[in-house]
């Protein structure tokens, strides 16, 4: 861009809302060493309202003393005449809000794993700022009130960062939020905070439950197509569908973990975002497969060489776009589950055990998937058959255990000739699970199979030998008189 922003050279623009613009810019050191930062610069007229200034120093004041891995670091206030400015560490990476759009473009969802892993990493941060202190010891009170997937960044190196405490609320704050005002974005909103009530950590508490319920299940805690009046009803019961709904099969520990974060009741919810952090931590330990920052990190990649590409879907869809309108039924799979029954498009997909799919298709694994951080097609129909709805996991494996998961293209089932294509497929399948059999077990499994083979021809020949002298004939002499 060319500009110049103090002792700083604006080079592109990072996020625009609708109260700041965030610039990506350049800072000159001795030496010509260069540092990358972030400013967060208000829009327009905003910059000369007092009120918009008070908030963007509050802001300041509150997260310059925040050293966190999972808190975005902010350096410092600065103004350049009468434009103030906040400057900030700088990511290198995505928001969450832009990866799940990707992932529920693409109809998949987090693997579990992936889901609380990112949730663990944003409860380190909150409840670090929840625990804060003033130079006194006494508690600082804050509260982000802002939590939701585009105020979380996750860097190319799989990092995760809570950013914009612009509303947050804090007892050192300058500007107090008037009784009754409600700041926030209402799907990620906890019932006290959409009344307007005075709140505290347990609103982010139940801020980053909605997050984990949509990385979980695709779906957001209330449907985009409610109009204003009925989404701030729903939001200030807690009114929304249960997540077992839309995952039947999500483990038991877990359902109770994000059912305690997403309650109404305020004295049932977990009391701190540590609380919450412990309880996700050992589910984590106990019921999940290993993934770290790495993993993460693989997706973020993925994610970023797709756009850069110009292949990646925009914008999210609709609730009403995951099961179109049905143009042609198959038979065989007739879906259930929903307030009203529909018939599975062609052009759907569905999600449902590995052992129930080669029952029940020719082709549950898509030859073109290769990411093994990618996750299962998400849509929610629940089978008149004996197939299990579940979710995918490791997309890369070729042939699947029977307690994984896979993904399943209605247009890849054809009923009439599904035994035809089962007996097809036998070979290549049976060819992939040979190769992914070790080295050192082929060896083991011939010298068994040899050692076996040598027993049984021994076994064999001494049979032989037994039944052949058993059967041999006697040499018999007859003694008596002999004749004349």
């Amino acid at each position: 861009m060319g500009e110049i922003l103090g002792k700083y050279r604006i080079d592109g623009l990072v996020a625009e809302g609708g109260m700041a613009r965030i610039l990506r810019a350049k800072t000159e050191g001795v030496g010509g060493v260069e540092k990358v930062v972030a400013l967060k610069c208000l829009r327009g007229v905003l910059s000369e309202d007092d009120s918009f200034v008070r908030m963007l120093m509050d802001e300041a004041r509150i997260t310059v003393r925040m050293t966190h891995k999972n808190i975005a670091q902010v350096y410092g206030l600065e103004h350049d005449g009468n434009t103030y400015f906040m400057v900030m560490e700088y990511i290198d990476g995505v928001s969450l809000a832009e990866l799940s759009n990707s992932l529920f473009n693409l109809n998949r969802v987090f693997p579990i794993e992936a889901a609380v892993f990112i949730a663990m990493e944003v409860c380190s941060g909150l409840s670090y700022a929840h625990r804060m202190t003033d130079d006194n010891g006494e508690p600082l009170g804050i509260v982000h009130r802002d939590v939701n997937p585009q105020n979380i960044c996750i860097s190319k190196e799989g990092e995760v960062k809570l950013i914009d405490f612009g509303i947050a609320k804090a007892r050192q704050a300058t500007s107090e939020t008037q009784a009754g005002t409600i700041k926030g974005k209402f799907n990620y909103m906890s019932p006290e905070q959409a009344r307007g009530d005075r709140v505290d950590q347990r609103a982010d508490v139940f801020a980053l439950g909605a997050v984990l319920y949509e990385m979980l299940c695709g779906h957001m805690l209330y449907p985009l197509s409610l109009e204003d009046a009925r989404l701030r009803s729903a939001t200030r019961m807690a009114d929304f569908v249960p997540i077992e709904h839309y995952m039947p099969e999500i483990p038991d520990k877990l359902r109770r973990i994000l059912a305690k974060a997403l309650t109404r009741d305020l004295s049932q919810r977990f009391a701190t975002s540590r609380d919450f952090l412990l309880a996700l931590t050992q589910f984590f330990h106990d019921g999940c497969k290993v993934y770290d920052a790495l993993n993460l990190s693989i997706l973020v990649e993925k994610y970023l060489a797709q756009k850069s590409s110009g292949s990646g879907m925009k914008g999210r869809p609709s609730s009403s776009q995951n099961h179109p309108s049905v143009a042609r039924t198959i038979p065989a799979v007739r879906a259930v589950g929903r307030p009203s029954d529909f018939a599975v498009d062609s052009g759907d997909t569905a999600i449902m055990g590995a052992e129930a799919a080669r029952k029940f298709i020719a082709d549950y694994v898509p030859p073109d998937v290769e990411d093994s951080s990618a996750t299962a097609v998400y849509t929610q129909p629940v089978f008149d058959t004996d197939a299990s709805i579940a979710r995918s996991v490791d997309l890369s494996i070729v042939s699947p255990g029977n307690d994984s998961t896979v993904m399943v293209r209605m247009n890849d089932v054809h009923h009439e000739g599904l035994f035809t294509a089962l007996s097809q497929k036998f070979v290549a399948r049976l060819q992939a699970r040979l190769q992914s059999v070790s080295e050192r077990a082929l060896v083991v499994t011939a010298i068994t199979l040899t050692v076996i083979l040598v027993i049984a021809i021994l076994l064999f020949v001494n049979m032989s030998q037994t039944a052949a002298q058993t059967t041999a004939p006697q040499d018999i002499s007859i003694q008596g008189p002999v004749a004349p």
